[in-house]
């Protein structure tokens, strides 16, 4: 049965809650929204429980948004154009990475990234079996090697100097409370967490089921700032062939445990910009070679 709130799930302040927005889709169950007048949080309301959450997610997500519960052409084209997305934007703040969890690892295309130019101890979640064995053997053959796990009370607890978290703090009855496991037990200081999420004010399906918080910049920060992590930057994202005019749909956001030194920090991402600027120079250069070649006669 749903359950119904009496206080919010990010301030943790008691209703009531102003009504915000109802969303009705073809297939998929309503979604009910509400707005907390103390910090601006809009979370669904009655929501399922997390048990109900639970079976949904094990017998009909995949299903239900994609048609199968087995990878598609579909899912590994967007999976990896928000990899390469990702992959650059922690680039910019980490030059180096030992140990990195991902958390809703889903095909494993970040993973393998992360890995490929860290040459990092790499851990991935998955719930879904397919996904799960479908990155497993996929980052294996390439001759990359990651530890998955169903659900993160199975990973190891030890630290983790880059835990990413993409597109699954949205779907948490209380988010506030699992960043707050994760800063307590997974992230050591000096340790990052990257969050990206679907924007409130650039993406409609925001307020679809079953998500059941929707982040605005401001509501991510505080969420960031609650659980004792300082937020470095917060930016609205792209997936790739949007159009320029589009609301960015995605909020990106890079935090830290600890203190930020902003004369070393500005020094690394400036170093971490230059690298990007060669690297894309390479593969012009790559690219115009290649160019070149293709369009010579045969001897």
């Amino acid at each position: 049965m749903p359950e119904t709130l009496n206080h919010c799930p990010l301030c943790k302040e008691p209703g009531p809650f102003v009504p915000f927005f109802t969303y009705l889709h073809k297939t998929r169950p309503e979604n009910r929204w509400v707005l907390c007048r103390v910090c601006g949080a809009i979370f669904v309301n009655p929501r399922p429980t997390q048990e109900e959450l639970d079976r949904y997610y094990a017998a009909e997500y995949r299903e239900q948004v994609q048609g199968t519960a087995q990878p598609k052409n579909s899912n590994l084209n967007e999976e990896s154009i928000r990899a390469n997305r990702l992959h650059w934007f922690i680039r910019r703040f980490l030059p180096k990475v030992e140990r990195h969890l991902d958390i809703g690892s889903s095909a494993g295309l970040l993973l393998a990234e992360i890995q490929s130019d860290y040459r990092c101890e790499s851990y991935g979640i998955e719930p879904g079996d397919a996904f799960r064995d479908f990155a497993d053997e996929q980052i294996r053959e390439a001759g990359g090697h990651v530890k998955f796990y169903r659900t993160l009370n199975e990973a190891p607890d030890w630290g983790y100097d880059l835990i990413t978290i993409s597109h699954v703090l949205e779907h948490m009855t209380d988010p506030l409370a699992y960043l707050d496991n994760l800063v307590n037990h997974y992230i050591p200081d000096g340790g990052h967490l990257m969050i990206e999420v679907p924007n409130l004010f650039g993406e409609p399906t925001a307020l679809i089921y079953p998500h059941m918080v929707a982040f605005c910049h401001e509501t991510l920060w505080t969420i960031i700032n609650k659980v004792g992590l300082t937020p470095i930057e917060i930016e609205t994202s792209q997936p790739g062939f949007r159009h320029p005019v589009s609301p960015p749909p995605y909020l990106t956001a890079m935090a830290r445990r600890g203190n930020i030194d902003i004369v070393e920090d500005y020094k690394a991402r400036h170093r971490a910009m230059l690298h990007e600027a060669m690297t894309m120079g390479k593969i012009q250069r790559l690219l115009k070679e290649q160019e070149a070649a293709a369009v010579q006669p045969p001897p």
